[in-house]
């Protein structure tokens, strides 16, 4: 658990962005290109934020060499996973191709907004521009309206709220109902 907590310190004074996917081998479709764009962006745009990257899921630690951005690798533990979303800022989603989007629902249960494309299932978990960033295929079109969105995300105190819209929609015994209600009308 220390090691863990090694990896990023929490209360610095930084700006965590958050990037997580199973599969190096599928780092394309997942768009880990779009998010190093946004956040490299990002660190362009506003040098004086320190701003770092935490990167989780099957990754090779030769492949990057940056040192605003860390690579945790897999996390097995749920209880490292929460925290994880709860010691972030924004979840960069940025698949190009999703169908429903399990990150993202993790991540917004533990009150931490994402960013998202257009056309992907992931789109429909934001629920209010509080919950999330759409940007366009062309993430270069979008990005002085998410500068702007990003700043008034600051100043909003979201946790609570975020988890408690994912709750009204995802929660086991929403769904269950739905289930419920699908299967009596069969």
């Amino acid at each position: 658990s220390n090691t863990f907590f090694s990896l990023f310190m929490i209360f610095n004074n930084k700006t965590y962005f958050l990037f997580g996917f199973s599969d190096f081998g599928k780092k394309y479709i997942k768009g880990l290109d779009l998010a190093l764009n946004i956040f490299n962006d990002f660190n362009k745009k506003y040098p004086k934020k320190k701003s770092h990257l935490n990167i989780f899921g099957q990754i090779s630690k030769n492949e990057f060499n940056q040192k605003n951005l860390t690579l945790i690798g897999m996390i097995n533990d749920l209880h490292h996973l929460k925290l994880l979303y709860s010691a972030s800022d924004l979840l960069l989603a940025t698949s190009r191709l999703e169908s429903f989007g399990q990150v993202s629902l993790e991540a917004l249960a533990c009150g931490l907004p994402i960013v998202v494309l257009r056309n992907t299932g992931t789109l429909d978990l934001i629920l209010d521009e509080n919950m999330g960033f759409i940007f366009n295929e062309n993430i270069h079109e979008d990005l002085n309206q998410f500068y702007m969105w990003f700043s008034k995300l600051s100043s909003i105190n979201l946790q609570e709220k975020l988890h408690k819209n994912i709750k009204t929609k995802y929660s086991y015994n929403v769904i269950g109902e739905r289930y419920k209600n699908l299967l009596n009308n069969l």
